[in-house]
């Protein structure tokens, strides 16, 4: 009999703990995805010489947060002049975004990345399916190209998404930034800053965003790029379209229509039925770094405070701005030797070569990254598992960093920087 009390006791002990009721049926708070109020249909005129900022404003204090999607559609007339060109660059369209944030930590920014490598990063890790395939250019039409009949295949353009072929004519233009602030683990092992493991979770999300304070005045910053930029310096990095260097003939307009949407839960009256709060917050982020024309270079993967916490995945690419008549592009893979992922400044994780590299990649994702890119996904098990058991933690090993080395001959001109951006951990500080 004492021991049922026990018992007894225990459940109804365990009953009042906060997060305890959290997706337990009847009882859970519901999930919501709706558009934030503040942000819809914000109408952005887009400028052909010049970056335009999208006049968002702060978010809804309503609700618990874990994904923002930011739905954007272009309108985009380019004019080459008589007798000149207007390039596409190869980042297009994605480019079209600038540098893109959301800050709900004091002390750094929860999301922060260029539109390119946000949808690289989306492409691999979408935040509805952390290991499936997710919408990037080439996995956009689910079908893969195979048409059943015109009447049952839906071209993917035509239900605002973008489609697996565009181009600067196409207009509308479909765009969709996925912006996370929470996202779900398989198993979640709640850490000390110390590196101590505290506690070990199944299926937790880690860690969305209580709205519902007087201190939550966050906007999300979206920064859109020039329309057009004369080819030179590698400034097709930061525009969709570059044209000759003296024409003073082609054109562009367009705006651009975005709406913020949020995905999450009701703020419950019970805290037992909402999510728990955790130590750590998911974050998006990224570093740059020249390479001063070196043949080997090394990226610290702990840099304030972008890169300090546990990350999770990395993914690198190096823009050349001497490449494609000065425009620039990314460096081929043949011109890198080995790409190495380091546990101090000499022990080796990972001794890739290219090839080693998109194998591994490829196996756990069923797609490759983008030509020139190269990564390493620390979160994905080979057993198809979300985790943070072997994520790499610079808050308490040093030296942590990526080591690059070319070709004899091939490396990139001493103007270019390597980009990689980061899939972390950060540790909550307020």
């Amino acid at each position: 009999m004492p021991a049922n009390k026990a018992q007894q006791g225990s459940a109804q002990q365990q009953q009042q703990v906060p997060g305890s009721l959290f997706r337990v049926p009847r009882f859970t708070t519901q999930k919501r995805f709706i558009a934030d109020a503040r942000n819809t249909d914000v109408v952005t005129t887009l400028h052909q010489g010049s970056a335009a900022a999208a006049a968002t404003t702060t978010l809804d204090q309503l609700d618990i947060i874990q994904n923002l999607l930011v739905f954007i559609d272009l309108t985009e007339t380019f004019t080459p002049g008589s007798g000149m060109t207007i390039t596409t660059s190869s980042l297009f369209p994605y480019n079209w975004l600038g540098e893109c944030s959301v800050q709900f930590e004091s002390a750094f920014q929860t999301f922060r990345q260029p539109g390119i490598i946000a949808a690289v990063m989306q492409g691999y890790r979408p935040i509805y399916n952390p290991t499936g395939v997710g919408m990037l250019t080439n996995a956009s039409n689910f079908q893969q190209g195979e048409v059943v009949t015109s009447a049952l295949t839906t071209n993917p353009q035509n239900v605002g998404l973008t489609g697996t072929t565009v181009s600067p004519s196409t207009t509308p233009l479909h765009i969709v930034l996925e912006i996370p602030l929470g996202f779900q683990f398989d198993l979640y092992y709640e850490l000390g800053k110390d590196g101590t493991p505290l506690t070990a979770l199944q299926r937790q999300v880690v860690s969305p965003q209580y709205m519902a304070a007087t201190t939550r005045s966050v906007r999300p910053v979206i920064n859109f790029n020039q329309g057009l930029a004369v080819g030179t310096a590698g400034q097709a990095l930061n525009a969709p379209a570059t044209i000759a260097s003296g024409d003073t003939t082609s054109t562009f307009a367009g705006s651009a229509a975005l709406t913020v949407y949020r995905d999450g839960w009701f703020a419950p009256d019970d805290p037992r039925k909402a999510p728990p709060v955790l130590g750590w917050q998911y974050s998006r982020d990224y570093v740059a770094q020249p390479t001063n024309g070196q043949t080997q270079i090394g990226i610290p993967l702990d840099a304030d405070p972008s890169g300090q916490g546990q990350i999770l995945s990395l993914v690198c690419f190096v823009w050349d701005p001497a490449l494609n008549s000065g425009a620039g592009g990314v460096t081929p893979a043949s011109a890198f030797k080995s790409v190495e992922l380091l546990f101090s400044s000499q022990l080796d994780i990972y001794d890739d070569v290219p090839a080693t590299n998109a194998m591994r990649w490829g196996q756990l994702h069923g797609q490759l990254l983008p030509p020139g890119w190269f990564g390493w996904d620390l979160a994905l098990g080979a057993d198809g598992r979300f985790t943070n058991e072997f994520a790499l933690n610079t808050l308490v090993t040093a030296g942590c960093q990526v080591r690059v080395t070319f070709n004899t001959g091939a490396a990139p001109s001493s103007a270019s920087t390597i980009y990689t951006g980061l899939e972390m951990l950060k540790a909550v500080t307020s």
